[in-house]
């Protein structure tokens, strides 16, 4: 069977992976950034391990063979990923996980392993065991992983039915993976094995432990951080900076999660099935609106009239300027909203990038000269009239409003550029400037296997903090921040229903209260979705979305309701024909 591999025509012989056709081809390499670490199939991410052609599918000889689903979606043209792209880096992570969990099993088989957050280019990661891990474990743990490495086991992929799966881990004392896959919508599960031991990731990972070269490990009591490659050299692994500030917010997400007893997306899952999740968000925006009360009070002892509040897209720092507002007002303060959004040049003096957009997230983008002109100003106690940005026409305008700071007057100052150690000129004195950082980060964790937490906040390969002229998704090369704040504004909790041989799976909408037997699970109303067309999804896969009917949960041809004692049944629906929409 002929197939493309990066456009390279090659034939592939039976039973031969696309690892071997890569290496028959010249395209391996120990060079990590070179080196292919799995395949793109028809947008869909492949292991190297794969098998194009098979015994299994050889049909009669006047026929040929069967091709496999990847080779007919991909019309055999098959992309190979690298480290440069960020699956890629998330195939290498994965892989590297594994080696890591691999090399605990064996050296404290009955430790418990929590991959915590990411920071930077590592993964903050505690080992709990009869005693507390110390730095001569980390260094046997780092020998052991050198030693798997080495070993270059292949990782062998399997797929379980989803009841096999949960008894596997059961009786392997897996409970957290339990009671996640317990909400598993689909009924499969892919798992990594090597030996006696079991794992699973979501996605794919590369085809040996011995791919996972470039790693380190950074003894940070009571843990570790596993390093990851460097983002200037991923040949080398990445070299440990502490962020006291950023450990700091993680562990507070730590303790809040203990405090509203909510520390897993399965602890979550239960939560909206009992209907406690309402009691979750009371307690999680009082705990926000204490921070921001501390806040508020910190900043009013310091004495600081310009509060810059910075964070990456959709962080919350609208939200958070108006709550902080809302608590300087508490403490007497009469505090003014100010956006460096407005502080943006006419895009006709600035020179786009070479596809011809604008990078918003760039310095060059900010009139700095005006807006260290106009605080300066305000500082002493002058009125200004800031400028107002128009992004429909590119233009700055005249504001059109006066403004004046007094002694009760704090100005807060939002925007991407809000923290850039370029903002502001040595001519505003470091006493009257508050900096604040906000981002949604959390220690929830969403997984019953360990993975990478994933997120454009801190992977190497995608944090810009490292050039001075961006903005960073986090405050640059360590610049001083008074404080960082973890999310911003509500957080609107939204679980999946599914059925599956009666299990209970999460819900996208929040359960109305339960009146009485056969009461719908949701309230009928404007939240159900007008869809015109409504066609059953995968059979087996549960792939279809419910969405809510005047009588209960639609999904395929079932309503899920609420039986009096609590416990979830399946009933039909009233009519066939309604999947198809007559009903909706």
């Amino acid at each position: 069977m002929q197939i493309y591999i990066d456009d390279m025509a090659v034939e592939a012989r039976m039973g031969e992976s696309l690892l071997a056709i890569v290496q028959r081809l010249g395209l391996d390499s120990q060079d990590l950034s070179k080196r292919p670490l799995a395949a793109d199939l028809g947008g869909e991410v492949f292991t190297l391990n794969y098998v194009p052609c098979r015994e299994q599918d050889k049909l009669p000889a006047s026929v040929g063979f069967r091709e496999r689903r990847g080779i007919r979606r991909s019309k055999g043209r098959i992309s190979l990923i690298r480290y440069g792209e960020n699956r890629g880096q998330r195939v290498y992570d994965r892989t590297l996980l594994f080696v890591f969990l691999l090399a605990v099993r064996e050296l404290f088989p009955e430790a418990h392993v929590k991959v915590n957050y990411a920071i930077g280019a590592g993964l903050y990661i505690t080992v709990k065991k009869d005693t507390p891990l110390v730095r001569s474990e980390v260094d046997a743990l780092r020998r052991k992983c050198k030693e798997i490495v080495a070993a270059d086991y292949v990782l062998e992929r399997k797929r379980l039915d989803i009841d096999e799966a949960i008894a596997f881990f059961e009786k392997d004392g897996q409970t957290d993976k339990v009671r996640l896959l317990n909400y598993r919508q689909f009924t499969f599960f892919d798992i990594y094995r090597h030996g006696d031991y079991v794992d699973y990731f979501y996605g794919e990972m590369c085809p040996s432990t011995g791919y996972a070269s470039v790693m380190n490990l950074q003894y940070e009591a009571p843990g570790l951080f596993l390093l990851r490659p460097s983002a200037k050299d991923v040949n080398k692994p990445s070299t440990y900076v502490k962020s006291p500030r950023f450990a700091a917010v993680f562990a507070e997400s730590d303790r809040w999660a203990g405090l509203m007893h909510c520390s897993s997306v399965a602890d979550l899952n239960d939560m909206v099935m009992n209907g406690s999740v309402r009691e979750l968000i009371r307690v999680n925006e009082a705990l926000h609106e204490k921070r921001f009360a501390e806040i508020a009070s910190e900043i009013v002892a310091r004495g600081a009239r310009a509060i810059l509040i910075a964070g990456p897209s959709s962080s919350g720092k609208t939200t958070s300027a108006n709550r902080l507002c809302t608590q300087l007002r508490v403490l007497g303060k009469t505090p003014l909203l100010f956006s460096l959004d407005d502080y943006y040049k006419d895009r006709s003096l600035v020179e786009p990038e070479p596809d011809g957009t604008f990078d918003y997230e760039h310095i060059k983008m900010i009139d700095v000269e005006r807006f260290n002109e106009d605080l300066s100003a305000l500082l002493r106690g002058e009125s200004v009239e800031p400028p107002v940005f128009d992004f429909a026409t590119g233009r700055s305008l005249p504001g059109g409003k006066t403004i004046r700071l007094t002694a009760d007057t704090p100005l807060i100052i939002e925007g991407l550029h809000a923290l850039n150690p370029q903002l502001l000129t040595p001519e505003i004195d470091p006493k009257d400037v508050f900096k604040l950082y906000v981002s949604a980060l959390t220690t929830l964790n969403g997984r019953a296997a360990p993975e990478a937490p994933r997120s454009g906040l801190s992977h190497p390969g995608r944090h810009r903090g490292t050039d001075p002229h961006h903005v960073g998704q986090r405050p640059a090369g360590g610049a001083p921040v008074d404080l960082s704040l973890s999310g911003g504004g509500r957080r609107h909790l939204q679980h999946r229903l599914g059925l599956r041989a009666g299990r209970a799976q999460a819900a996208h909408l929040p359960p109305a209260p339960v009146r009485g037997p056969h009461q719908p699970l949701l309230r009928p109303g404007p939240q159900h979705r007008q869809v015109p067309e409504l066609r059953p999804g995968r059979l087996g896969g549960g792939r279809d979305t419910p969405h809510q009917h005047p009588q209960g949960v639609h999904r395929r041809q079932h309503l899920l309701s609420q039986a009096g004692g609590g416990d979830l049944c399946v009933r039909p629906f009233p009519s066939p024909a309604s999947r198809w929409g007559s009903f909706c």
